[in-house]
């Protein structure tokens, strides 16, 4: 018993270090230039996003997690000295709710009656539960009801994301999200090479999901349905690896049904908008690389190391953020995944370790040499690999689009918490001779966590946080499961921590349901004035054009426009939505003028989009310079201008 009032005393310590290495960093932390900013402004196109350069934030992450780093280290050498601990997991848990509790009290989170309702409409179901079913009937339908959510999550995937053209409008959130992802899909798709025709914001998925849209077509019904189901594997794999570390059957029905209402709704319940740009595009890979953890755990065969590699530099080539998380987790999986191995720390296993790792750096070269000399030999040597970071670049230095983090403590600090105290007891755990499978993989949840985080940084709406939170709802969970498993001998109080785990998230889960409905509904019936102006457009551009044909179009919801279309994309560089550089336009601009295709489709309403909230930047068009060497043939409609080359 003294062991583990040692290890509660540590984690009280461990926390208290970590905000004061905060505040110390804080006062050291870089400020923004004023020189920056009014430099970034001439850089980008004219806005309505603003430029909010941010330096503070990224040191302060590196820093924090360089301390929390440092602590474990510190954290697993006391626990090494002092022997087999107990668990010290009950005490950790209410530690989280506690500063959890204070947070939401400090955000007034309690102040929205809708929430106080649905709360203690949660308490009263879980308290009726307690009374009324026995403990025997509540296992099995948590079970059952575990089960169902694969489907409960197909169903909420595919009625709200798969969009027909019904569904198109020249408009939010068509021609700002669902274009900022697909239009360099479709460009792709059409012929055209990642980093070389084609600068995409998110990546190189393109590359991966070609071969689909080379069969199925390139209409918002089959980009659209790609997405969802890439969704729905990513979201049944994160359910799988979720029923894997917690035991208990209702907190474990808790925890999934969370996980669904985190990934599987909307980022707004009562919004059309998917939000391509997260899920699916940077959740696939990591909760894939879950049952990846899973895999590695199950044998120790060197050829295994080297698929995962592979995996991993996959998951680079498919988006780079989301990559280098899934990357460097599993990483530090193979290096430290085992730590609750009695003999994990021997010398020979840190060799065994090191030749593990070698095997998964050499996987992850077997797919990004071969993938990066793919695009080399697709584009006849034009591929630019500085493409892979350059809206990085310009979002970091410019600050473009970026928010502050929020002070401490914020709603982040709960995420932060539950990570911090999930890699805790992993730390403590270290060596003590008792297997814990589950707190292994559950420490990879965390570590991955850490690196999804960074998305968080960069822009820190609270919307954001929405999206980068998954593993810490997953392992709130696994806590709470290893809270009533150390209290065992408390039953009616676990029974009832217990329901109290479904009842609210249910509740939550059914005061969503109307706003879903909603979307559902509006999926696919867009405005009939809109919907009918783009359909009109989309009719014009086919009785110009042939499939297949090579064009330019410049438009609102280019993507969808060559989708639709069936026309081969003419252009280079990044797609009208992902012209947030003025040197990309004078670029766009030069190359039409020099070498521009003999078909041009120009959109109207370009050079004031940010006043009718269609992008986040004009994008100033110089007609008269065009009008050189193209030819207006029509403007039908008044939304796109036809031109045909003369020279």
């Amino acid at each position: 018993m003294q062991q583990s009032s040692n290890s509660n005393w540590l984690f009280v310590a461990a926390c208290a270090i970590l905000v004061l290495a905060g505040y110390l960093l804080l006062a050291f932390a870089p400020v923004a230039d004023p020189g920056v900013i009014q430099h970034s402004r001439s850089l980008l196109l004219p806005n309505a996003v603003g430029v909010f350069p941010e330096p503070q934030d990224p040191f302060m992450f590196v820093g924090l997690t360089l301390v929390g780093g440092l602590l474990l280290l510190g954290v697993a050498i006391v626990a090494r000295w002092s022997g087999k601990e107990n668990d010290s997991s009950p005490f950790i848990f209410w530690c989280v709710a506690l500063i959890a509790l204070a947070v939401l009290i400090i955000e007034r989170s309690f102040s929205d009656t809708r929430m106080m309702v649905i709360v203690l409409i949660g308490i009263g179901a879980a308290v009726t539960v307690f009374f009324f079913a026995p403990r025997v009937a509540q296992n099995k339908t948590a079970v059952l009801a575990v089960g169902s959510l694969y489907i409960v999550t197909t169903g909420l995937v595919l009625a709200q994301r798969v969009w027909t053209e019904g569904s198109l409008l020249y408009g939010w959130p068509i021609s700002l999200h669902y274009e900022a992802v697909t239009s360099s899909l479709i460009r792709i798709a059409s012929g055209g090479t990642c980093l070389a025709d084609v600068l995409p914001q998110y990546g190189c998925y393109g590359e991966f999901l070609t071969p689909v849209l080379r069969i199925f077509g390139s209409s918002i019904l089959v980009v659209s349905s790609t997405f969802a189901v890439f969704l729905v594997v990513a979201v049944w794999s994160a359910l799988a690896f979720t029923s894997l570390i917690i035991r208990n059957k209702i907190v474990l029905l808790g925890g999934s049904l969370c996980l669904v209402m985190t990934a599987a709704f909307n980022l707004r319940y009562d919004n059309v908008d998917p939000v391509l740009q997260y899920y699916p595009l940077r959740f696939f890979f990591p909760a894939v690389s879950l049952l990846v953890a899973v895999w590695l755990q199950s044998t120790q065969k060197k050829i295994k190391y080297l698929a995962v590699g592979i995996f991993s530099g996959a998951a680079i080539a498919w988006n780079l953020e989301s990559g280098l998380a899934v990357f460097l987790s599993l990483a530090g999986f193979i290096c430290f995944g085992s730590f609750s191995d009695r003999n994990w720390s021997d010398q020979s296993a840190f060799r065994k370790s090191a030749k593990n790792l070698l095997f998964y750096f050499c996987g992850c070269l077997l797919f990004v040499v071969p993938f990066v000399a793919f695009l080399f030999v697709k584009s006849n040597g034009a591929a630019d690999l500085r493409g892979l970071i350059v809206f990085q670049q310009v979002f970091a230095v410019t600050g473009f689009g970026m928010i502050a983090v929020p002070a401490f403590p914020s709603y982040w600090t709960i995420h932060a918490t539950i990570i911090f105290a999930v890699l805790f007891m992993a730390a403590v755990c270290i060596g003590n001779g008792t297997h814990d499978r589950s707190l292994e993989l559950a420490a990879y949840l965390a570590l991955l966590g850490v690196g999804l985080t960074v998305y968080y940084v960069g822009r820190s709406h609270i919307l954001v946080l929405r999206l980068v939170m998954w593993p810490s709802v997953i392992l709130l969970f696994f806590l709470l499961d290893r809270t009533v498993a150390g209290m065992a001998t408390r039953v009616r109080f676990v029974s009832l921590l217990a329901l109290l785990s479904i009842t609210v998230p249910a509740t939550f889960f059914v005061s969503a349901v109307p706003g879903v409905v909603h979307n559902v509904a509006q999926a696919r019936s867009a405005p009939s004035q809109a919907n009918n102006e783009i359909l009109e457009d989309i009719s014009f551009i086919r009785s110009q054009t042939l499939p297949g044909e090579p064009v330019g179009i410049i438009a609102l919801d280019q993507g969808v426009l060559y989708g639709q279309t069936s026309t081969r994309s003419a252009l280079q560089g990044p797609g009208v939505v992902e012209l947030v550089r003025r040197i990309d336009l004078e670029r766009l601009m030069e190359f039409l003028v020099n070498s521009g295709p003999k078909k041009l489709f120009i959109g109207t309403s370009l050079e004031n989009a940010t006043q009718r909230g269609l992008l986040d930047t004009d994008i100033p068009i110089d007609l008269a310079r065009l009008r050189s060497v193209y030819d207006e043939e029509s403007v039908p409609g008044g939304r796109l201008i036809y031109m045909q080359r003369n020279r």
